[in-house]
């Protein structure tokens, strides 16, 4: 005999639509770069070091 659990309540998710918004647009040489609101701004600096030093 298996005992399953009950769950006298259960609770709805609910998934909030993400919006993607672009912070920073860079275009160099056409290599376009866009970081987005929230992301790592250690990360995002580093990439765009990386992309305007071998962009050029």
């Amino acid at each position: 005999m298996k005992l399953l659990p009950r769950f006298s309540k259960i609770k709805q998710v609910i998934l909030s639509v993400f919006t993607a918004r672009p912070a920073v647009k860079i275009n160099v040489n056409e290599v376009e770069l866009t970081i987005f609101k929230g992301t790592n701004s250690i990360l995002a600096s580093d990439i765009a070091k990386m992309v305007i030093r071998y962009a050029r």
